[in-house]
């Protein structure tokens, strides 16, 4: 069976897996900059939350075509598993 992420628009998919890959990267590095340098630590649900968010924000900015029948964002949502 495929996963949603195979099911959609494979170059949509490759777009959205890219930009969570970059937002995992900068939101552990901003984490452990924060670790080091304040001595504050956030649970690793909030982690989650924060990149979830960031996610959401940054596929929302991409507009979506008439010719393509489902968005970034729509993608990104496919994919989720609920709850966060």
């Amino acid at each position: 069976m495929d996963s949603p992420l195979q099911s959609a628009a494979p170059i949509k998919s490759i777009h959205v897996l890219k930009l969570l890959f970059q937002s995992v990267i900068y939101h552990i590095w901003r984490e452990r900059k924060s670790r080091i340098f304040t001595a504050v630590d956030s649970p690793v649900a909030t982690l989650r939350l924060t990149i979830d968010r960031a996610m959401r924000s940054r596929l929302l900015s991409f507009p979506g075509s008439s010719a393509q029948p489902l968005s970034l964002l729509q993608v990104y949502f496919r994919s989720l598993s609920f709850p966060l």
